[in-house]
């Protein structure tokens, strides 16, 4: 039995969400090939907090009158201490 034969025996047990997933990662790889294959440099996909941070680094500083350190405030750390 081939690798494709045995994972589409696999596949056929798993229920609907799972091959979701499969199918997704398999897309993942043929874009990476794709890629690969065109010279293009492979990115290393940014994690959650990542992103947060970046997003977050461009609102730092956007309000008006409002204390640079919510810390400098000690009602904000109560229950903290």
């Amino acid at each position: 039995m081939s690798v494709a034969e045995q994972v589409m025996a696999a596949l056929i047990d798993l229920p609907d969400e799972q091959q979701t997933v499969v199918l997704d990662f398999v897309e993942f790889l043929q874009q990476k090939k794709r890629s690969s294959m065109m010279g293009i440099p492979q990115q290393v996909p940014k994690s959650n907090l990542e992103v947060m941070r970046e997003t977050l680094r461009q609102v730092v500083g956007c309000a008006k009158d409002s204390p640079a350190d919510l810390s400098t405030n000690p009602v904000y750390l109560e229950g903290f201490r």
